[in-house]
């Protein structure tokens, strides 16, 4: 056997095999290389640049002894890993210099480019080349060998901050769990739905179904348009008059229902935030969970019929929605997991989008849009709470870089001539929807290209030894953000002062999603403040400390705003982040640095995510058991410091 083809060799140089293989940026393309010097054909076609691994020039490993091969090697594997995506970025800056002027719909698109690119205007600054060549639309997350890790957004999450030395040094050396959802969930019965002998108690009512699938239309799709309104009205209507059948339509007319028995504007009016009685809200041993549940009991049976058709999946999406409302979320990521891979299937058998000629292809293909990157989403969100690997339906070249919405209103009511309804202009409720949902959609892909720059596989350590690079990337990442901000239409943007909280649910949770986004890209920065101790030059700590301040007083706003929530698709993300943002402020008030203060409310903070978790415990697992390790890092907390603190809850109480 040839030297170089021993595992234990530590020497980088290809073999006579690899001699042949493709370059770098063909093999992550999948696409055959002509390995052409000093550039292939394919790669000078879309303009990327052209890498070679066996090139042997001056940077070759064959130049240098064994001790110095190792080391390069080393080095070369921790900048693949730092630098995972850059390249990406760094070829769609080059190939779309005019990305933030091309727009293609009236709506805030702006911030990613046109409708044919699927680039993001995340210019951030020049790194050395070795990394691999990522997707070309919606997502980051590409190993290096092609393979896609399960963790790459590990450091991000909540339970992420239990391996921190300032929130050790307050719970102890042992690691409560590597993922509340995994350990307290899989095997509990909260996994499934309710027991038959609660459901038994409602029946379906074919009279209700017309008003609840109105009432999901109003709070529920208005943040997930992945429907035609018109369509489900039309279902109700038909299922109301000649009875329920075995079908999609059927199906989603029984999901809706569901949801609409569940559904709430999604948070508290007014500004009422500490300390408020049990929410109302939460419907356990409720009229309306009972009868939610057996809409979507009866849903369950037909769910089994269902094919790869965009009603179908439509389905499986809302199957997702309904269980995130429940806090069943294991169940809800399986339901995405099913929408995801059946439009995979969907798309593939299709093999181009379906034509634009007549207005019923027009339509579908509208929904296949939505459809499309609904899931992109939804898989993303999942991505930083649960560790378990995404669908391969990212891997597919989409061509549409945006939904398109509808050329007039969806519903008959909503226009005078319903003959003509499509072609005249949105109506005000479905045009803010639409704002909303292209929003969220542009601020997500922003954060699926800029944070894993920030949260690689190693995690905290690696900030400690870059933090020059990230307080760079952090300046680039904020510039985005404003980007996106100052793109959003009056209608639906929020103050960017987070105790000027909204009264209406479109601006209210923007905020809380450019809140959060913000208190990402700081968090490197507040765990090298944490953890250095003092040591590094002026001008590095002079540039850090204020992202860390930042960061701290995002804690107090981000409590604040999340007390706000009601039952809501995405509760059981905003009752994570509650809890993370109270470690967090805890890891501070442990560290007892002078010039990083906590919020000077942060008994009350931390008292107040106790009190969101202890609600919502009764029906989460998970949530139940981070209630239990933040009431004893809070209790560790007090005593360390010697507050009595009488008022703390207690599991159970």
């Amino acid at each position: 056997m040839d030297d170089t083809q021993s595992p234990s060799s530590i020497d980088p140089s290809p073999s006579r095999k690899r001699k042949r293989t493709a370059c770098q940026g063909c093999r992550d393309r999948r696409v055959k290389c002509d390995n052409g010097r000093p550039a292939c054909q394919s790669c000078q076609k879309v303009k990327l640049p052209c890498v070679y691994p066996d090139e042997d020039g001056p940077g070759s490993a064959s130049r240098y002894d064994p001790g110095s091969v190792e080391i390069l090697q080393q080095l070369r594997d921790i900048r693949a890993i730092l630098d995972l995506v850059y390249r990406e970025q760094k070829t769609q800056s080059a190939s779309s210099p005019s990305a933030h002027q091309t727009q293609t719909h009236r709506h805030p698109q702006s911030i990613l480019g046109s409708s044919t690119s699927h680039s993001t205007p995340v210019a951030f600054s020049s790194r050395p080349a070795g990394i691999h060549h990522c997707s070309e639309y919606g997502s980051s997350i590409r190993s290096v060998a092609g393979e896609r890790p399960p963790l790459v957004f590990a450091g991000i999450g909540a339970e992420s901050l239990l391996r921190w030395p300032r929130v050790i040094e307050i719970l102890g050396s042992q690691i409560p769990t590597q993922s509340f959802v995994l350990e307290y969930t899989v095997n509990t019965d909260e996994a499934g739905c309710a027991s038959t002998s609660e459901r038994s108690r409602y029946g379906i009512r074919e009279d209700d179904f017309l008003p609840l699938c109105r009432r999901f239309l109003n709070l529920v799709h208005v943040r997930n348009p992945i429907l035609e309104p018109s369509d489900m009205e039309q279902y109700a209507k038909e299922a109301s008059e000649n009875g329920l059948k075995w079908d999609a339509k059927s199906c989603l007319v029984l999901l809706a229902c569901a949801l609409g028995c569940l559904a709430s504007p999604g948070f508290t009016e007014g500004s009422t935030l500490l300390l408020n009685p049990v929410d109302d809200s939460l419907p356990k041993d409720h009229v309306e969970y009972e009868r939610a549940e057996a809409y979507f009991q009866a849903a369950s049976k037909r769910i089994g019929y269902l094919g790869t058709g965009l009603p179908d999946i439509q389905c499986l999406y809302l199957a997702g929605i309904y269980e995130k409302h429940m806090l069943r979320i294991l169940q809800a990521w399986f339901w995405t997991q099913q929408s995801c891979a059946r439009l995979h299937a969907y798309l593939l058998c299709k093999g181009t989008p379906v034509s634009r000629v007549d207005g019923s292809s027009q339509n579908d293909h509208r929904l296949e849009q939505r459809l499309y990157w609904s899931c992109i989403k939804a898989e993303s969100e999942f991505m930083r709470d649960i560790p378990l690997p995404r669908s391969a339906l990212i891997e597919l070249k989409y061509p549409d870089s945006f939904p398109s919405p509808p050329l007039g209103p969806s519903r008959p009511d909503e226009s005078k001539d319903t003959a003509d309804s499509r072609d005249g202009p949105l109506s005000e409720n479905e045009e803010r929807s639409w704002l909303f949902y292209l929003a969220e959609l542009a601020l997500r892909r922003t954060l699926d290209q800029a944070l894993p720059l920030f949260y690689v596989r190693e995690g905290p350590t690696t900030w400690l030894q870059n933090i020059d690079y990230i307080v760079k990337q952090s300046s680039h990442v904020e510039e985005q953000l404003d980007i996106w901000y100052n793109h959003l239409p009056p209608a639906i943007q929020p103050d960017l002062d987070p105790d000027i909280s909204p009264d209406d649910q479109l601006p209210f949770f923007l905020q809380g999603r450019l809140m959060g986004a913000r208190e990402a890209i700081y968090r490197p920065a507040l765990y090298y403040i944490l953890h250095h101790n003092g040591r590094g030059g002026a001008d590095n700590w002079s540039a850090v400390l204020p992202l860390a301040i930042e960061c701290v007083r995002l804690t107090r706003a981000m409590i604040k705003h999340y007390a706000r929530h009601k039952r809501h698709g995405g509760i059981w993300f905003a009752l994570r982040a509650v809890w993370t943002q109270s470690i967090i402020i805890l890891a501070t008030v442990n560290a007892g640095i002078d010039y990083l203060e906590p919020p000077a409310d942060w008994p009350e903070l931390v008292r107040m995510s106790l009190q969101m978790l202890q609600q919502w415990g009764s029906e989460s697992a998970d949530i139940r058991s981070m209630y239990d390790v933040l009431v004893r890092a809070f209790l560790a907390t007090t005593i360390k410091l010697g507050i009595r603190e009488d008022e703390i809850l207690t599991p159970g109480a």
